[in-house]
């Protein structure tokens, strides 16, 4: 199964050079829960456009 995590081109950058970093710093206005990285079957083009604020 291939997921997918939305995000800008800058974090996609460092996630492949430092890996997942979770509770770092968050996008949302929603906090996610502590502890995890969200992943999806269908929606990161929706949350990569959100994070860069398109």
């Amino acid at each position: 199964m291939m997921l997918f995590h939305g995000t800008t081109e800058e974090n996609a950058k460092r996630i492949m050079k430092e890996g997942f970093m979770p509770d770092k710093k968050y996008n949302w206005q929603i906090k996610s829960k502590p502890g995890f990285v969200y992943l999806s079957l269908a929606y990161a083009p929706f949350y990569a456009n959100e994070a860069n604020g398109e």
